[in-house]
């Protein structure tokens, strides 16, 4: 793996953004896939997320991921909660993971991990029958 390969797909009828990367991920190439997704005319801040990286290398440290964190704040609010559900596949994806969500500190939105995608879509109160539709990319 080399560099990101990220898409989305944004469900306004769903309130949910589906996002897919594959390669290496830091976090420089995250921040500008991010201002894309965000800058979308059909996004909005108030949509919850589901965040495949199963396929992804992470190359961020603590601090990569304390700046990430600290760029939301800044540049993304919403007025109201939403749900991140990341999808892991290796334990340094649990991780870098489980670290952003500790660092989620005052910011409307609560991140939970998990392993498949259906119980990511479970928890995001989605129906098992729409998971091929949500993830084909």
């Amino acid at each position: 793996m080399s560099s990101l390969i990220s898409k989305y797909k944004i469900l306004k009828d769903n309130n949910l953004v589906v996002q897919y990367h594959e390669g290496v991920l830091n976090l420089s190439n995250y921040i500008i896939f991010a201002e894309q997704l965000y800058s979308d005319p059909n996004y909005s801040s108030n949509f919850n997320h589901l965040i495949c990286i199963r396929k992804v290398t992470i190359n961020a440290s603590l601090d990569d991921i304390i700046k990430y964190v600290k760029f939301s704040k800044k540049n993304f609010k919403t007025p109201t909660k939403r749900c991140i559900s990341v999808v892991t596949n290796t334990p340094s994806q649990v991780v870098a993971s489980t670290l952003f969500k500790l660092l989620q500190k005052n910011i409307t939105q609560e991140v939970e991990i998990f392993s498949t995608s259906e119980s990511a879509l479970e928890w995001l109160n989605l129906e098992h029958p729409l998971t091929n539709d949500f993830l084909e990319f």
